[in-house]
């Protein structure tokens, strides 16, 4: 992740903004903390971070200060390194990149204190003030913060001075770290960010609703086809039904032939029965009645006249024959037996 501070030297005797802005870079003691928290680079074709400073024309400059802590890049706008134009007085150039920022180192020099409401800025929330002191001899750095109101409370913890560089660049570089997500849990940052993300979602909910409502277009336009196909296709079920019950009804009319021609050869063979039982008694059949009648003598000589004479047969319906057989009578009712073929 990517950072950006502001860097500010306050000279001895100076409380207004427009001084703060207006020094020049010509403190050793601040070029000296400088270097403690960071790496000295040029800007000019610089190809890694450099907090929105020109890396091509040299509007901001020609150097500035970075560095990398774990996987951490911070980059510094100084204010004493930005160039300034003659005659403005209240250096817009070097405002507009430390008045952008959240958190701003202010480099003190003695032992005055420093007033933040000198600054008129609606980002700077947090000010990390450094003094240079000597103690017994020894220099020391004094580190104290500032910070508005809404801002929680955040670490590391302040000691009381650092004498040692090591000990102070890990503190400031923890300190500005924690210092701006401090920052941006304030009111003036979470609101705005939260009505962003907020409108963020709601374009994502927007698109998803437009294509669920272009998938519901298409599952319905889908479906409407297939209704139509699936209609299309009960229509020529309906037809091909029509066409097996057609099928079957001349089947069954076929079978009705069948049946019919079935029945009508039952009726011939019927009627041809019944037809031969109402032959005519000129006959070559004798009446059962008639032949009981007859004297003994006489029935005798028909009998055996009807035996000499040949095996007899009618043409009847259809060409269908029926012989009679005299010798197959029926004892029982003395009746004649008939077979059809």
């Amino acid at each position: 992740k990517r950072y950006k501070f502001g860097v500010l030297l306050i000279k001895e005797g100076q409380t207004k903004e427009e001084e703060w802005f207006a020094n020049e870079h010509d403190c050793p003691a601040f070029e000296e903390f400088l270097n403690i928290i960071g790496k000295k680079i040029k800007l000019k074709g610089y190809n890694g971070w450099a907090a929105g400073l020109d890396r091509k024309g040299g509007d901001s400059g020609e150097y500035t200060y970075t560095n990398t802590w774990y996987e951490h890049v911070l980059a510094y706008h100084v204010s004493s390194l930005i160039p300034s134009r003659p005659g403005d007085k209240q250096q817009v150039q070097r405002k507009r990149h430390i008045g952008n920022d959240i958190v701003c180192i202010i480099f003190v020099e003695g032992n005055q204190p420093f007033n933040p409401t000198a600054i008129k800025s609606q980002f700077l929330h947090v000010f990390i003030v450094v003094h240079q002191e000597i103690w017994a001899s020894k220099k020391v750095w004094r580190v104290e913060v500032v910070t508005v109101e809404d801002v929680p409370s955040f670490g590391p913890s302040l000691p009381d001075v650092f004498d040692n560089e090591q000990d102070l660049s890990n503190f400031i570089l923890a300190k500005l770290i924690n210092a701006e997500y401090a920052a941006l849990k304030s009111p003036k940052f979470s609101h705005p960010m939260a009505r962003a993300r907020e409108g963020i979602f709601s374009n994502i909910v927007d698109k998803g609703w437009k294509i669920l409502e272009e998938m519901d277009r298409t599952s319905t336009v889908t479906a409407i086809a297939t209704s139509n196909v699936s209609s299309d296709t009960s229509g020529s079920s309906i037809t091909t039904t029509t066409s097996t019950n057609s099928t079957i009804s001349t089947a069954s009319t076929s079978n009705k032939k069948k049946f019919h021609v079935k029945t009508a050869s039952t009726s011939s063979s019927i009627s041809t029965i019944h037809s031969i039982k109402h032959i005519p008694s000129e006959s070559c059949i004798p009446s059962p009645t008639r032949s009981s009648l007859l004297p003994l003598s006489e029935k005798s000589n028909q009998e055996q006249q009807s035996s000499q004479q040949p095996q007899q047969h009618r043409k009847v319906k259809e060409g269908k024959f029926v012989k009679v057989s005299k010798n197959r009578k029926n004892k029982a009712n003395n009746q004649c037996v008939f077979n059809s073929w």
